[in-house]
């Protein structure tokens, strides 16, 4: 049997898709997969922590979430546009979306009404446009003061204040995402000092989230896909310490399938390599995991090459197929939804040992 995208298709009841977060970080459920022993398990996220052991290291991704939907107008004629910064591409440059599309065009120039910094399109390669800012030395407190947060298309109301803090982890740090890594929402300060005590690692390395992560996979053979790029960055530092752990037998927790597709990006045969560049690597079953031993992660969008990669990783134990291991994801998505787990974003988690 060879998995298709069909395959990763199932239906889920609107109200389970989470429109706000939790009263508090840690406050979410957490479904355990035990891969060796196929078993599926319903526990609270404070629980994560038991599953943790000492000399173990937890990678999180430290990419700060930029307020990427902008009030903008097209110089020339003053018509209104909506502009949503897609990535960063080079300084100052960006691709974004631009509605409506036809209102700018290559050579254009589009105004940020509230402030003095203005950006010339110049690119267009539909759907996307690639815009660079002029006036560039208050683009980031024009970016934080004229921008919104840019809350995933399934989260059907407009952002509130607290989605500022809300739709950022504790640790991000590094600007450049449009969208969170969200299994590092459910940390707070306090948990994450816990985890320290206990003496695992936490380890940073930073992954800028893309719009295309909302992207479903379209050709049915999972081998025909193409993956959007994202840039990501290991430093020195977090590679010699995961490479420490790993040659002394501890276990590599990867917070998010952001920071478990930059270490796999990052791996040369087990071993990580300080790098900074951008990533297309796509991860369906079966896939061969170098550098990832423990996935966390949140419930995933159908047809989504995040659930593709998700079940990958069940799948990637010695006594368990790719098939079997995709059996397995499937029958803990059913059993989600059966106890009302909420999901996406703003949803409960979901621990792979």
């Amino acid at each position: 049997m060879v998995l298709t995208l069909n395959d990763f298709n199932y239906e889920l009841p609107q109200e389970l898709i989470a429109q706000h977060p939790a009263k508090k970080r840690t406050q979410s459920k957490l479904l355990v997969i035990n891969r060796d022993k196929r078993t599926i398990e319903h526990k609270a996220f404070i629980d994560f922590i038991k599953y943790i052991k000492k000399d173990d290291a937890l990678v999180v991704n430290n990419t700060y979430v930029i307020p990427a939907r902008l009030k903008a107008i097209r110089e020339k004629t003053g018509a209104k546009l909506e502009v949503f910064i897609e990535r960063k591409i080079a300084p100052y440059t960006y691709k974004v979306l631009v509605k409506p599309s036809k209102r700018a065009r290559a050579g254009d120039y589009i105004k940020f009404p509230k402030s003095l910094i203005k950006a010339r399109v110049i690119e267009d390669i539909s759907p996307l446009k690639v815009i660079k800012f002029k006036g560039i030395s208050g683009l980031d407190k024009m970016l934080e003061k004229e921008g919104s947060v840019p809350l995933p298309p399934y989260i059907k109301r407009l952002p509130i204040a607290s989605d500022k803090l809300r739709y950022q982890t504790v640790y991000a740090n590094k600007k450049g995402a449009v969208a969170a890594p969200t299994a590092g929402l459910h940390f707070d300060e306090r948990y994450l000092q816990r985890i320290k005590r206990k003496g695992a690692k936490i380890c940073q390395l930073t992954l800028h989230v893309s719009y295309g992560t909302f992207k479903p996979v379209t050709q049915e053979d999972l081998e025909k896909n193409r993956l959007h790029k994202e840039y990501f960055s290991l430093n020195k530092q977090t590679v010699n310490t995961l490479n420490k752990i790993r040659k002394n037998e501890g276990k590599i927790i990867a917070v998010g399938t952001t920071s478990c597709r930059a270490m796999e990006s990052a791996s040369d045969k087990g071993i990580l390599q300080q790098q900074a560049r951008e990533t297309d690597l796509f991860i369906y079953p079966p896939y061969k995991f170098r550098a990832t031993d423990v996935l966390l992660t949140n419930f995933h969008l159908p047809n989504s090459s995040l659930l593709m990669l998700v079940s990958a990783f069940i799948g990637d134990v010695d006594n368990i197929s790719a098939e079997e291991g995709h059996g397995l994801l499937m029958e803990a998505y059913r059993q989600a939804i059966k106890r009302k787990y909420r999901f996406y974003s703003y949803g409960d988690a979901m621990l792979i040992l």
